[in-house]
This record gives structure tokens, C-alpha cells and sequence, in this order.
């Protein structure tokens, strides 16, 4: 467990990255504190084969770079100063060490193929524009190829036994094989960890929009985020209230408020799946339904009614188990609503006209325990349930209005 323990906060330390950086510079800094340790071993070993072969002026040059490359760990690791250390150590140490090693030592020993290894590094750093990096690193591979072609005519300044060629040879061609190989490696895995993570943050995102949202409103949003209200010509509109919430919440504790209110409302939200309906939104313990948007639905009223009816059996089903005693009573009106999205902040699906007024009303005045519904919905819903006639309310702002409760003694709409 220690050593697991021991490892895990290696990693976390090497993989850690300043907050206000993005993704991207984010992955070339992991890149970074995982390659500098390894081109730091690279020039210790060449510092010591150089000094046992009495190269001196190699010896001097990796001495130097055992101490720039030293403190470029210090910079990236303690500072988080990613920009210097690249620009010394890979625009300058590795370049500048390929071509005196190249120079001194000849093409044999392959030392100028470091100059790959900058090419690399510098298309997948991040905190450069892109152009810049292109065009650094176009400049590196020309360097390449004049390097290469120059060597060919020229001698070097000191020849090495075969056997050191040959080693030289493997040692950096390996070296540098893996380190391109390792960088691209790393970049590629932790792009693809970047993306799967975007993704699960994208689905997760979706479905936040589609539980807000109807889906057809969300996907209207996403292509253009203007305002969007539609007219519907027919649709039922439904508020229940839980009567006497307020009154007896005053006994509860407020986080046991919130269970008695999420139980009730998540039920609600199963019949409402259930019915295919829209949910609209939930003030306090009111709770909006609507059912003929955003699609048209021929049977809109009966469908709402039926829903109505559930949600009464359902508030039953759970008065036995509530902290308060439950009931509620259920509004319905149908008619035009002007229905969609406002605003360009914290937006919400909402309706609007004189029958969502209508259905509110039928709510307020109706009794505990029944679903009240206007004329307006009593017309379209036929036969199909039974009906106790109220006969004229008075509706604030409407006058004298015919309302209806609804049973299910003759209820066919499918359950």
C-alpha cells in the first residue's frame, strides 16, 4: 500500500499542471516533465563517455547541458515555467549539440538526427501559433539536410574506432527512435484520454440540456441561439399544488422539506415520462405540465386528464408515507399558447397566453383531491371519463367561467 501510495503521488506530481492553462498546453507540459529527466540521463551518460574518450570540448559542451537541462527540470517541475526550458534546451541545447557533435565526431554516429527529436517537439507544443511552429520547424528540417549533406564532404575533426561509431550509432538512433516515438506516444494517449473525457462532459451536457429542454427545442437552440416562440393552436395546460405544503412544512426540518418534496415530484416525473407530456417547470410545489407540444397531439386533452387522474393515485400512494399529509389539486384548461425560449442567460422552455392563465386559476380554486377542468377541455374530451358539473366560477380577470371535476369511473384512455 505505501509503495502504491508512493508511486501515485510520483505521478500526480509529474502529471500536474497550472489551472489556467488549457488542454493543450496542459498535454506538451506533461510531455515535458516526462522527457526532461530522460534527455538529463542522456547527457550525464554522454558527459562521462566523452570524458573517458578525453573529449574535451564534447565533455565541456554536455557539462553545460547537465546544467541547463538541470534547471530546466527545476523550472518546469517547481515553477511550472514551461516556456524557457523548451526554448533553451530544445531550440538551442539539442540543435547546438547535434551539430558539434556532428561536426566533431562525423555522420557515422548519427548525432544529427536529434535534430527530429526538436522538429517533434516543436509541432506538438502548444503555447507557440500554430504558423510559428511550422515554420521552426520547416527551419529544423533544412537544418537536417544541410547538416547531412555537409558532413559528407567534409571530415571530421576527430575519428572515432569503428566500435565507437558503432555504438554511437545504435545508442542514438535507439534513443532518438523512442524518445520521437514516446513524445507522439504520450501526446496521442493523453489527446485520446481528452477526448473520451470531452465526450462523457458532452453527453453529460446533452443530457442536462434535454432535461431542461424538449428535444426539439434543444436542438433549435444549439443551431441558432436567437429567440425562439412558437404558436400552438391546441394544447392542455395542467398545475397541481399541494394543499397546505406551506403550512405544514413549518414542522420540518428544511432537508427534510426537500425529501417530501423530491418524492412527490419525481413520481410525478415518471407519469409524466409515461405520457410522453412535456414538464414545463416547478414553483415551489406547484408543478406545470403540458401535453400538445412541442409535436402536435390529437388526443392532447385526454392525455393530460389521464396523467391528472395518476397523479391523484399517485399522491395517495405516497401520503402513506410522507412526513405531511399530502393532497393535492390539479388545474386543466386547453387552448393557444405562444410556447419557447427567452432570454440568453439561465433559459428555461415557458408558455405564455391567456389559457396558461386560465389552467392556473382552475388550480387555485379548485378542491383538495379533484381535477378541476374548464369548458374549453370538457369539449374535447368527450365521453371518456365522468364529469361532476360545478356550474359558473368566478375566475379573477375572466368573470364567470363553466368548470367540471373529472372521475375515472368510465376512463379508456390506456393506463
Amino acid at each position: 500500500m505505501l509503495g502504491n501510495s508512493f508511486i501515485e503521488n510520483i505521478l500526480a506530481r509529474i502529471l500536474s499542471t497550472p489551472e489556467n492553462v488549457n488542454s493543450d498546453t496542459a498535454r506538451f507540459i506533461r510531455i515535458v516533465k516526462i522527457g526532461s529527466p530522460i534527455g538529463l540521463a542522456i547527457h550525464i551518460i554522454y558527459l562521462m563517455i566523452f570524458w573517458k574518450l578525453d573529449l574535451m570540448v564534447l565533455a565541456n559542451f554536455n557539462a553545460a547541458s547537465v546544467f541547463l537541462w538541470a534547471s530546466g527540470i527545476w523550472l518546469v517541475y517547481v515553477h511550472q515555467n514551461i516556456q524557457m526550458p523548451f526554448v533553451v534546451l530544445v531550440l538551442i541545447e539539442i540543435p547546438l549539440h547535434a551539430i558539434l557533435a556532428t561536426v566533431y565526431l562525423g555522420m557515422e554516429p548519427a548525432f544529427y538526427f536529434y535534430l527530429l527529436s526538436t522538429v517533434t517537439l516543436t509541432l506538438v507544443n502548444s503555447f507557440f501559433e500554430r504558423r510559428l511552429r511550422i515554420i521552426i520547424s520547416g527551419f529544423y528540417v533544412l537544418m537536417f539536410v544541410a547538416l547531412g549533406a555537409v558532413t559528407v564532404v567534409t571530415e571530421p575533426l576527430h575519428q572515432l574506432s569503428e566500435n565507437w561509431q558503432l555504438f554511437f550509432f545504435m545508442f542514438n538512433a535507439t534513443g532518438i527512435a523512442l524518445l520521437v516515438s514516446g513524445y507522439i506516444g504520450t501526446y496521442e494517449w493523453m489527446a485520446t484520454k481528452a477526448e473520451a473525457e470531452l465526450t462523457v462532459e458532452y453527453d453529460r451536457a446533452e443530457g442536462l440540456l434535454r432535461n431542461i429542454l424538449p428535444d426539439a427545442i434543444a436542438e433549435k437552440l444549439k443551431d441558432s441561439p436567437e429567440l425562439i416562440a412558437e404558436e400552438h393552436e391546441q394544447v392542455s395546460i395542467l398545475f397541481a399544488d399541494i394543499v397546505g405544503f406551506t403550512a405544514a412544512s413549518s414542522r420540518l426540518t428544511p432537508a427534510a422539506l426537500i425529501v417530501n418534496l423530491n418524492r412527490v415530484f419525481s413520481r410525478f416525473d415518471d407519469l409524466v415520462s409515461k405520457y410522453d407530456v412535456e414538464k414545463i417547470k416547478t414553483i415551489g410545489d406547484a408543478y406545470m405540465v403540458v401535453a400538445g407540444l412541442p409535436s402536435a397531439q390529437k388526443d392532447h386533452a385526454t392525455i393530460i386528464v389521464s396523467l391528472a387522474l395518476d397523479m391523484l393515485e399517485a399522491a395517495n400512494e405516497i401520503n402513506e408515507v410522507s412526513d405531511i399529509p399530502l393532497e393535492i389539486r390539479i388545474g386543466i384548461n386547453s387552448g393557444p399558447v405562444v410556447a419557447g425560449v427567452i432570454g440568453h442567460k439561465k433559459f428555461a422552455y415557458d408558455l405564455w397566453g391567456d389559457a396558461v392563465n386560465v389552467a392556473a386559476r382552475m388550480e387555485e380554486l379548485g378542491q383538495a383531491g379533484t381535477v378541476q377542468i374548464t369548458q374549453a377541455t370538457r369539449k374535447l374530451l368527450g365521453d371518456e371519463f365522468s364529469y361532476r358539473d360545478l356550474g359558473q366560477i368566478d375566475v379573477k380577470g375572466k368573470g364567470e367561467l363553466q368548470a367540471y371535476s373529472v372521475t375515472d369511473e368510465n376512463r379508456s384512455f390506456p393506463q
